[in-house]
């Protein structure tokens, strides 16, 4: 079981992960580079190792179940909280008029996981995979912390979900890209399946928790860095591929990778990428401050950076004259500086500080 307190790689896969998050989107990248290309093909890690992060801390310590489901409790309370935000936002900034929305559609939107046109709360789908998983994991961490079957019981489930996921996606991509059938979709399939969109999110969350419990033995597997790298490099080149099959480009094109997470190379390499960093220590105690202030902010400045983004697109973007990785880096370390230093002010403000928990 995990002890109290931070436990440093974790906050390093959080803050890189929340530095992807705000990389790729509203980008400042060239259209037709290949560098761009590969830098947003990394950004698709993100999600996963912030679930593997998750699934690695919860599933290995003990449960409380009634300060579990307070938690779940105020994750959509703090969602509900979020999207009014947005919806007073857009409709100051002039981009949503709320003359044109009816209550049901307001209601849906604020209390129900629903979206409004030209209010952007696309990665709030987030939020929705994490209730989805928090309202089962008393049941999963039960089964996993079963000393005697459960972790092998446990883990026939997340091979039902491989198969179910990665398995019937890899057929239908042949299927479709390779061999040129359309008819080879299996939806049916899928909908007998019980975790349904939120399967391979909840296999990334499991997963953390095996790879947490088992670090000491995968620690001692030979040349496991250079496995890893070797693993990272190889699931890029395939998840560059499957663009160039689909799209038919190898640059950027303002094109994201279409089913990113259902991809199997995204899943090699959150996985690779999360073993890689595993246990990994900061010696310089500043910037080690930096990455546990930053790692302890994601799901405020995950709430935040659209908005900020937002105002950089209308405001700041057309005097930026030239594009690429590097002017993109600079933008998210901005943002992410901006949105840390209002959850600190919030954070200070008694009855608002649990919005950025």
């Amino acid at each position: 079981m995990i002890e109290k307190g931070r436990i440093q790689y974790f906050d390093i896969l959080k803050a890189i992960s929340i530095f992807l998050v705000v990389f790729c989107h509203i980008v400042i990248l060239k259209y037709d580079g290949y560098l761009d290309n590969i830098s947003m093909l990394v950004c698709w890690m993100a999600v996963p190792c912030f679930l593997l992060v998750n699934g690695a801390i919860l599933l290995n310590k003990k449960l409380d179940l009634k300060k579990h489901y307070k938690k779940v409790l105020l994750i959509y309370i703090v969602n509900i909280i979020w999207k009014i935000i947005y919806l007073l936002f857009y409709v100051c900034i002039n981009k949503f008029d709320l003359v044109n929305v009816s209550k049901f559609d307001l209601l849906k939107y604020i209390f129900l996981f629903g979206n409004l046109k030209n209010i952007n709360t696309d990665h709030f789908y987030f939020i929705k995979a994490l209730l989805a998983i928090y309202i089962i994991f008393p049941i999963i961490h039960c089964s996993f912390n079963d000393e005697k079957n459960g972790k092998k019981n446990l883990g026939i489930i997340l091979i039902f979900i491989i198969i179910f996921t990665y398995g019937i996606n890899i057929i239908e991509f042949i299927g479709k890209y390779i061999i040129k059938d359309n008819r080879m979709t299996f939806t049916e399939i899928k909908d007998v399946f019980l975790f349904g969109k939120y399967a391979i999110f909840l296999l990334f969350f499991v997963l953390g928790g095996y790879i947490h419990f088992y670090r000491e033995k995968i620690e001692k597997i030979k040349h496991r860095k250079l496995i890893c790298i070797l693993a990272i490099c190889i699931s890029l080149i395939l998840l560059a591929v499957s663009k160039y099959i689909i799209n038919g480009t190898f640059q950027w094109k303002g094109i994201y990778l279409q089913n990113g997470y259902d991809n199997i190379a995204t899943c090699i390499l959150s996985i690779a990428f999360f073993i890689l960093v595993q246990n990994l220590s900061i010696k310089n105690k500043y910037l080690s401050k930096v990455f546990t202030e930053i790692g302890s902010s994601t799901l405020g400045i995950y709430y935040i950076h659209i908005p900020i983004l937002t105002l950089f697109s209308i405001y700041l973007y057309r005097y930026i004259y030239f594009k690429g990785v590097f002017i993109n880096t600079i933008k998210s370390i901005l943002v992410i500086l901006i949105s840390y230093v209002i959850i600190r002010i919030i954070r200070k403000i008694p009855i608002l500080k649990k919005i950025v928990i």
